[in-house]
């Protein structure tokens, strides 16, 4: 069974954070910063740390990761404080959002393969939270959601004539690129002691091209796969994804023909061009939905700063010490 860190943390990592004081037992210790009168303190972000750190080892590794930590750790504290007012607003808003919780709900535990609320309450209580406290997470969630929607994202207004505009300007993005579709006869040179050698069984393929069928010759000549299993598919490539002077000469070929030996860096190939399908542009009813989708993240990411910054404009928000 699937851990249900794998239901919370794509949902709502930052929830599970501001539910920390729910969660955790009451004890004195360091606050670091008071929003509207209420505290953040060491355990909260210590925790919003540790889970934030759990959902991107996840999502990244090696270098990536470590850079992704660092800037999760600088933007911890105002990414925390930014929730909490979200989450304020949105209490104060008192949205009534039962019935969609009872759907995400329901939808969690089809994406995980629980069949019963009681194999969800298991699987919850193995991370330590109870299904109450899991509820009101999303209940916080979705009531943040309808906050953000009404307060951002239903302001923003997208007309026909942006989103052409936004197409024509991105233009090369939405145009696709050549394709080639090519079988070869590969010779390796790591298999051949001396030029000769390799060069006397090009010969004996070029010749042996004259009286038999492309496919049968690679069979009998290719060095590409095993001796019991030769691949006389190169593959698929589009347009800059190969060797430049394979695709210099793929290029100049029909499909069904063949060119003549090709010697590249990592060996000589005999091509045979299978199909080509040229570049074309993708017409604009088949991305519009998609560059709308592109120009409202745009917009929406911007519009979303505004908010939170007049949230935080109206309220009381002291920070005694930032978290390193």
């Amino acid at each position: 069974m699937k851990q249900i860190m794998k239901i919370v943390l794509p949902l709502m990592v930052m929830l599970l954070m501001l539910m920390w004081p729910i969660l955790a037992t009451e004890v004195i210790e360091e606050i670091y910063a008071v929003v509207n009168g209420e505290p953040i303190t060491y355990s909260e972000l210590r925790n919003a740390e540790a889970e934030w750190t759990r959902s991107l080892s996840s999502q990244f590794q090696g270098e990536k990761l470590q850079e992704a930590l660092k800037r999760m750790k600088q933007e911890l504290m105002d990414t925390f404080i930014e929730r909490k007012l979200l989450v304020a607003e949105a209490k104060r808003h008192d949205y009534d959002v039962d019935n969609d919780v009872e759907v995400m709900i329901k939808e969690i535990m089809k994406q995980n393969n629980f069949n019963s609320e009681e194999e969800l309450k298991n699987a919850l209580s193995r991370e330590g939270l109870t299904y109450e406290a899991f509820r009101e997470q999303q209940k916080l969630y979705r009531m943040q959601q309808r906050l953000v929607y009404e307060e951002v994202t239903s302001k923003i207004k997208i007309d026909n004539a942006e989103i052409m505009e936004y197409y024509k300007e991105h233009i090369t993005d939405y145009t696709l690129p050549a394709e080639y579709d090519i079988n070869a006869i590969y010779l390796n040179p790591e298999n051949h002691s001396t030029e000769e050698s390799l060069q006397s069984k090009a010969d004996a393929a070029l010749n042996a091209l004259a009286s038999a069928d492309f496919a049968t010759v690679a069979q009998e000549y290719t060095e590409l796969g095993s001796e019991e299993e030769k691949n006389i598919h190169l593959g698929t490539f589009k347009a800059g994804e190969m060797d430049p002077d394979l695709e210099k000469a793929a290029s100049g070929l029909k499909p069904g023909e063949k060119s003549g030996w090709v010697k590249a860096q990592s060996g000589w190939y005999l091509l045979q061009l299978v199909a080509f399908t040229p570049s074309r542009l993708v017409e604009y009813e088949e991305v519009r939905d998609r560059i709308r989708n592109t120009i409202l993240a745009q917009r929406h990411e911007v519009k979303q700063r505004e908010y939170l910054e007049k949230l935080k404009k109206n309220s009381y928000i002291r920070i005694y010490k930032r978290w390193e």
